[in-house]
């Protein structure tokens, strides 16, 4: 299991099975399936991308792209 650690959020997300979970600490048992990720900043929900891309290519994530006006 990779976990993968996001500035500004406790705990950390991992892959099982193809699904994304968060856990809030190791001694935490009841991890979640991650659902809504509308609380992330724009550079920590690309922070979460870039880190799932790298360890599990065969995951359907995109990186936000945008521009400053």
């Amino acid at each position: 299991m990779i976990q993968i650690k996001i500035n500004g959020i406790p705990g950390y997300y991992y892959m099982d099975d193809n699904v994304l979970l968060y856990s809030y600490n190791d001694n935490d048992t009841e991890d979640v399936q991650v659902s809504d990720l509308t609380s992330m900043t724009v550079y920590q929900y690309n922070q979460l991308a870039m880190s799932i891309n790298g360890a599990y290519p065969d995951y359907n994530i995109e990186e936000l792209k945008g521009r400053f006006i």
